[in-house]
């Protein structure tokens, strides 16, 4: 079984630590987007899931209108190279689905994080509970020792 939750807007990464007064280490507080997560998969109606899931995240960005024509429709569906870059976003991710949509990110067996131009911003998360589909092993086979 699987369950889709779409956020509109612009993506945001999860920040680096940093060292503040004194030298003190902290990590910047990820702010509203972390809630916007929690509150985007609560409305979605994934429940918490035990086992083993398979996070998809596609993450689409708007083509700067400051681009040429020919620029923007060479760029449509194709890779992005801007910022901010999908480890950080798929990490700010994966803390706010835990404990909505699973109890730990180390639940997440399966990952793919897809970032493309598009016409608007927005992230797509397909969660998939991989108790319930059990895929099949596509890695090559491990040898006996």
């Amino acid at each position: 079984m699987s369950w889709t939750i779409t956020i509109p807007g612009a993506p945001k990464g999860k920040a680096r630590p940093r060292l503040g007064a004194g030298g003190n280490v902290y990590s910047p507080d990820p702010g509203a987007y972390h809630a916007i997560v929690k509150k985007f998969a609560t409305d979605s109606g994934v429940p918490c899931l035990h086992g083993p899931v398979e996070l998809s995240i596609y993450i689409t960005r708007k083509i700067p209108k400051s681009w040429s024509k020919k620029k923007k429709e060479a760029a449509w569906g194709q890779p992005v190279d801007a910022t901010p870059d999908g480890v950080n976003v798929s990490a700010l991710i994966h803390d706010g689905l835990k404990g909505v949509a699973y109890d730990d990110d180390k639940q997440v067996s399966d990952q793919r994080t897809v970032r493309r131009w598009g016409g608007g911003d927005e992230v797509t998360i397909i969660i998939k509970d991989l108790n319930a589909e059990p895929a099949p092993l596509t890695a090559p086979s491990v040898p006996q020792v």
